[in-house]
């Protein structure tokens, strides 16, 4: 009678052995379904273990440091404190810089789902930003948004959390400030903790009475009890793969958001080819985050400016910084046509400090692209853009089938001077094609009204959520027409890091073989520049106002009529454009536009007002000049995240 409970418990542990090996088969045949599918968790579950053993060039010296890092992006990004990461190890009594350095990251210790994984750092970041990201290629675990500290508040009853364990201990801190921060890196919080309690590590969560996640411990005094915290408002410099959000929500009154489900997303190529933290990956897992429904209008941005310290307003660095460069004079610097278009030009530190004022940040390029385009990326666009590439192509190709029977029927055209009466930008002024020329001009305007009746001006900003049809497969509203819009711009730039903007647009078919001819112009953004409206400058000397008009055909119709093939992605980080001309003062000018044409001279159909200043498009300058001759404002506005 004995024997038989004995002998059961010796079954099931034979049972259980079996199933434990069984488990650990499945996990190392298929390691990626063993990881947890949920995108954002609890901070305890977010710190993470760090070991780092560097050892010397010859291998003769090891040293190991330990401590925590924080998962801030799912798909393995870690976040932790350089000084955990320093390559500087003691060998024969100096410091130098170790050979070799690796890096384990350790994800639920002491839980049934631990995981063990080699980290690598993230190139690309400043020096001396006092932050390490690193990322565990082919882990997913769930990730925590990092929050800002209002500013000029202290947090108060903190806690740093520790990696290790099902729940994970804390150590309760008193925080207060730490001094100037002037450099880059510099902790912005001193912590003390009671004598009874537990040293944090490097690397610890800092947590709020409220539960936001504020900073990590970047520096531990064990015997004075104190350490250095350091908060994330210097993190966009190690890193836009996330980005800190305020610790206040959002009004109501800030204007609707769109919930974005995260997951898997497809990065198109333009944006892998800015992000070295992709490593060249095509893919990147999100948590779920919300973003504004539409971009912010000059209305909104009005209301933000008058805000700002009355003294700000007037410092010409604080406008700079702060002012949009479209707007005009302070006592009009838009109209009531424009109040609800996208403000457009505002420097980053102006879009960022506006994000901030609501609650908001401004959106990482990957989210953006989410957004924009869902979890498929371009290769599957909205049914709206596969209706509009279908009208584009059977307005050209009407166009095309109208002008070949106008040659038809009219034999005695000369098609000496141009390989077709379709005339564009040019008009001739001979007798025998004069008034084919005009034909081809009309003819093209009626298609190109038609589009844009149709389709609301598509290459032109209007105000926010007027073009019902443009929405993404997300549910957010103008994001591949209207404007181009601000991210957060990459870590690896400059520490004044410049403008960083994505842009949806339509590449020109490549088949066409019958058309307009266009001049042999260039840009910096290569290919033709947006339809001229009020979104560009001239320059001291030119261009001539028949090069204007030339510029204003040019994009008013043949960018709004030729066939487009698919939607493209732009990527840029300048809030303008330059283009070169032909200056009429030098030779080749007159053999580009060819004996007996002229420009058209008149405005485009569709002009109308996008920004603040006066375009002198009357104005007459005919003084020979070089190099550029306009200089567009390119459309670019920005919308905010949570």
């Amino acid at each position: 009678m004995s024997m038989a409970p004995a002998l059961g418990r010796i079954c099931f542990a034979v049972a259980w052995t079996v199933a434990c090996l069984a488990a650990g088969a499945r996990r190392q045949a298929s390691p990626a379904a063993a990881w947890p599918a949920a995108h954002a968790g609890p901070p305890q579950q977010a710190v993470v273990g760090l070991r780092v053993v560097t050892t010397a060039d010859d291998g003769s010296v090891s040293f190991t440091r330990t401590g925590a890092a924080l998962v801030i992006r799912c798909d393995g990004f870690l976040l932790a404190p350089s000084e955990l990461l320093s390559r500087t190890i003691t060998v024969a009594g100096r410091p130098e810089e170790g050979g070799k350095q690796a890096i384990e990251a350790r994800f639920g210790t002491g839980t049934p789902a631990e995981r063990k994984m080699p980290a690598g750092v993230v190139a690309g970041g400043p020096v001396r930003t006092g932050w390490s990201v690193l990322r565990c290629v082919g882990t997913h675990w769930p990730a925590v948004r990092p929050m800002l500290v209002p500013g000029g508040s202290v947090p108060s009853d903190c806690e740093a959390i520790h990696a290790g364990g099902p729940e994970p201990r804390t150590t309760q801190l008193k925080l207060k400030p730490a001094g100037p921060h002037d450099e880059p890196g510099a902790p912005r919080w001193s912590a003390t903790w009671d004598e009874a309690a537990t040293s944090p590590s490097l690397g610890d969560a800092v947590r709020t009475a409220d539960g936001h996640i504020v900073g990590l411990v970047c520096a531990v005094d064990a015997r004075a009890r104190s350490a250095d915290v350091r908060d994330f408002e210097e993190l966009g410099d190690a890193t836009n793969c996330v980005t800190a959000a305020p610790t206040a929500e959002p009004a109501e009154a800030d204007g609707p958001m769109v919930a974005i489900e995260g997951g898997p997303t497809t990065v198109p190529a333009q944006v892998v080819a800015q992000q070295p933290d992709l490593q060249g990956s095509a893919t990147a897992c999100l948590a779920p985050y919300r973003i504004d429904t539409h971009e912010v209008t000059n209305r909104e941005y009005m209301r933000y400016w008058l805000g700002l310290p009355a003294d700000g307003r007037r410092s010409l660095a604080f406008r700079t910084r702060h002012r949009p460069t479209t707007w005009g004079s302070d006592a009009e610097p838009f109209t009531d046509e424009i109040a609800d278009l996208p403000v457009l030009g505002v420097p980053l530190p102006g879009a960022q400090g506006y994000a901030r004022a609501h609650g908001k940040r401004l959106p990482t390029p990957y989210e953006w692209c989410r957004a924009a385009m869902g979890p498929n990326g371009p290769a599957q666009p909205p049914d709206w853009v596969r209706a509009y590439l279908r009208d584009r192509d059977a307005a050209w190709q009407k166009l095309c089938r109208s002008h070949e029977a106008f040659l038809r029927t009219n034999p005695g055209v000369d098609r000496g001077l141009h390989p077709s009466p379709y005339a564009l930008p040019w008009i001739s002024r001979t007798p025998a094609t004069r008034e084919a020329a005009q034909w081809s001009h009309d003819e093209a305007v009626r298609a190109y009204e038609t589009l844009a009746q149709a389709w609301r001006d598509p290459l032109l900003a209007l105000p926010v959520g007027s073009r019902g049809f443009d929405k993404s497969p997300e549910g957010a509203e103008d994001m591949i027409l209207n404007a181009a819009e601000l991210v957060a711009p990459p870590s690896w730039r400059p520490l004044n890091r410049r403008t960083f903007w994505l842009q949806f647009g339509f590449e020109p078919a490549r088949t066409q073989t019958f058309g307009p001819r266009p001049l042999d112009v260039g840009s910096s953004i290569g290919g033709l520049l947006p339809p001229l409206s009020r979104l560009y400058r001239r320059a001291m000397f030119g261009p001539t106002s028949d090069d204007l008009m030339m510029w204003s055909n040019l994009s008013d119709l043949l960018a709004n009529v030729a066939p487009v093939s698919r939607v493209k992605l732009t990527v840029g980080s300048e809030y303008e454009a330059d283009a070169v001309t032909l200056p009429t003062s030098r030779p080749g000018f007159q053999s580009a536009l060819q004996d007996g044409y002229a420009v058209w001279r008149e405005r485009p159909r569709r002009l109308r007002p996008e920004m603040g200043h006066v375009v002198p498009m009357d104005s007459m300058d005919r003084r020979p000049s070089t190099g550029p001759q306009l200089f567009y404002y390119l459309p670019v506005g920005f919308r905010c995240a949570r």
